[in-house]
Order: structure tokens, then C-alpha cells, then sequence
């Protein structure tokens, strides 16, 4: 069989590693390395890494299936690094400012570095596109009955954040959102990864 060009793809597990090698070389775990390096730093109340359901904060949303029936939260310390992060819309907010304005701990992971598949490129898990003639820079995630979306188009300072307690992807809407907010023409029918 011809091997064809190696076609980049994304690993949720790949990112786990790296994220438990990034605690491990600033000898701590991967929840305290969140704590350290952007939750107390911008006054992140609610945004940590629960190892176990026992550690869900009072008030932690139930995740739902795309059909509204209750899934089990993830947690755990493998998974932190590729969607056990909990947070709250407001801190969310705050981090997404903080991105913006060059606050954040690891900022230049935003930063585009390789190619990503056609029309793409990726930073330290940060996908850049054009959507309408402007670099938009997300990411989004998904675990059990819960799906996100974090968007940034850093030439006019505009960033946008959803969080759902559903299953269903919300992709579409963060692009369509962002494009509005910042002055674009809409919706690009982008889809994710």
C-alpha cells in the first residue's frame, strides 16, 4: 500500500502527555500548575482540575446527552490536561481577556507554529483559521455531556466564550458569534476538528 503525505491529526491523549510532562518538569501535578500558572494569578475562583467526582464544587452542572439524559462527570488526574478542566462562564470570561490582552501564562501558545490540514495551522493546541478574511485562533473540547468553544480574532481584541451542558457541539455558533461581535460577515460553516 503507498504511503501517502502524513496528514496531521489531533490526539486528546497526546495532549494529556504533554500536559502531565509539563507538571512533571515544573515538579508539581497538572492541577497545581493550573492553580499556579493561570488560576490564582487571574483570580480564577471557580476553574480547577477535579481528580475525582468527589471533587466537584457544590453547584457543578450535570452534563446531558445530546437526547437530555444525565452523563457522568469525567474527572480524574489523566484527564485534566484534555478536557478535566471545570471553570465557570465568568472565569472563562476573565481568561479569555487575559489571552487577549497578554496577561495569561503561556500566551504565545496562541501563536501558530505548523500547518493543521488545509486552510489551518496550530499552535500549543490553539487551531488558527481565516473566517472572512480574519485570522480567528480557538479551541474547542467535549466530555461527558458537556461541549465548549473559546474564539479569539486578536486583530480587533474581540474573544467569545460558550459553554454547554450538552453534548451537542456548539462550534458553528461560537464562529457565527465571533464573526458578529468582532465585525465579520457571519457564519463560515466552520465545524471543528
Amino acid at each position: 500500500m503507498p504511503v501517502g503525505r502524513p496528514r496531521p491529526r489531533y490526539s486528546n491523549l497526546g495532549f494529556e502527555l504533554l500536559g502531565h510532562a509539563l507538571a512533571h518538569a515544573a515538579r508539581t501535578t497538572y492541577a497545581q500548575l493550573v492553580r499556579q500558572r493561570l488560576a490564582t494569578p487571574l483570580n480564577l475562583d471557580c476553574f480547577y482540575v477535579p481528580g475525582t467526582p468527589a471533587q466537584l464544587r457544590p453547584g457543578a452542572l450535570p452534563g446531558r446527552s445530546r437526547g437530555g439524559r444525565p452523563r457522568q462527570p469525567w474527572t480524574g488526574e489523566g484527564l485534566g490536561p484534555a478536557g478535566g478542566i471545570r471553570a465557570s462562564l465568568a472565569d472563562m470570561a476573565r481568561l479569555t481577556a487575559a489571552l487577549l490582552d497578554g496577561s495569561a501564562a503561556g500566551v504565545s501558545a496562541l501563536d501558530p507554529v505548523a500547518s493543521f490540514g488545509v486552510g489551518a495551522r496550530i499552535g500549543a493546541a490553539w487551531i488558527t483559521v481565516e473566517v472572512d478574511g480574519q485570522p480567528v485562533t480557538w479551541h474547542n473540547g467535549g466530555t461527558g455531556g458537556f461541549r465548549s468553544w473559546l474564539g479569539l480574532d486578536r486583530a480587533t481584541g474581540t474573544g467569545l466564550v460558550l459553554l454547554s451542558a450538552t453534548a451537542a457541539s456548539v462550534d458553528r455558533q461560537g464562529f457565527a458569534l465571533l464573526a458578529e461581535y468582532s465585525g465579520g460577515k457571519g457564519d463560515s460553516g466552520r465545524n471543528g476538528r
